[in-house]
């Protein structure tokens, strides 16, 4: 007996949740980087309040720890767009395709350009999230004057992992998403249908193209941040 699974519903909901920690991760680091610009000797971060000093591996371990967990939703849609059958698959694919969150790396409006143009920012604006979370970080290692341990350069480096799963599975994810179209255009005579799984590599390619923008600007803001301050 197959147990019944909502996988449109679940797919939405993993989406939902990764909208959250994109957006505690933005709080985070916007708040460690308006508390060094004020010279405070005090950050709040997700309403923690704590010394300067004590601060970075605190925002290391959170920033980390919610970097992973959206590098797992990912891998959780990518499941779920692979294991959902003929019938659900369509409505899988269409939630991931519009769901509200501006951010969606998934987003689909259509094969004309413009339009495949703004749909691509969401991933873009992801990889810039994570540049902005690692600025926050180094500002923290900075006024805390750490000399750096172990666990210290331990949380620098899982971050940046992390950050790399989450990027990894967002492109298995639109892997998994040509993999699903092509299943089912190859049986079927709907046009609309053969136009979208053609025009995803398309998208494909160019949210990739943005979010190596949006790298390059996060990597320059950083270097501006770490070697000529600003």
């Amino acid at each position: 007996m197959q147990i019944p699974i909502a996988s449109a519903t679940v797919a939405e909901k993993q989406i939902d949740e990764q909208q959250r920690f994109v957006n505690a991760i933005i709080l985070a680091s916007c708040v460690i980087i308006l508390a060094d610009a004020s010279a405070g000797s005090n950050a709040s971060i997700l309403g923690i309040n704590l010394e300067i000093s004590d601060a970075y591996g605190v925002a290391a371990a959170i920033l980390f720890l919610m970097t992973l967990m959206i590098a797992q939703l990912f891998a959780r849609l990518s499941d779920i767009v692979l294991s959902s059958d003929e019938q659900e698959a369509p409505k899988v694919l269409a939630s991931l395709f519009g769901h509200s969150w501006s951010f969606n790396p998934f987003s689909y409006f259509g094969s004309r350009p413009i339009a495949m143009l703004h749909a691509s920012f969401g991933m873009g604006v992801l990889v810039f999230v994570w540049w902005l979370g690692l600025i926050a970080m180094v500002l923290l290692w900075g006024r805390a004057k750490l000399v750096g341990d172990s666990w210290d350069y331990g949380l620098w480096y899982a971050y940046i992992i992390a950050g790399i799963l989450a990027l990894a599975a967002i492109v298995h994810v639109q892997f998994a998403v040509r993999i699903r179209l092509a299943e089912l255009a190859r049986p079927s005579a709907d046009a609309d249908l053969q136009k979208i799984m053609r025009s995803w590599t398309h998208i494909s390619l160019i949210k990739c193209a943005i979010a190596i923008l949006f790298a390059v600007f996060g990597y320059w803001l950083f270097y501006q941040v770490t070697h000529i301050g600003i």
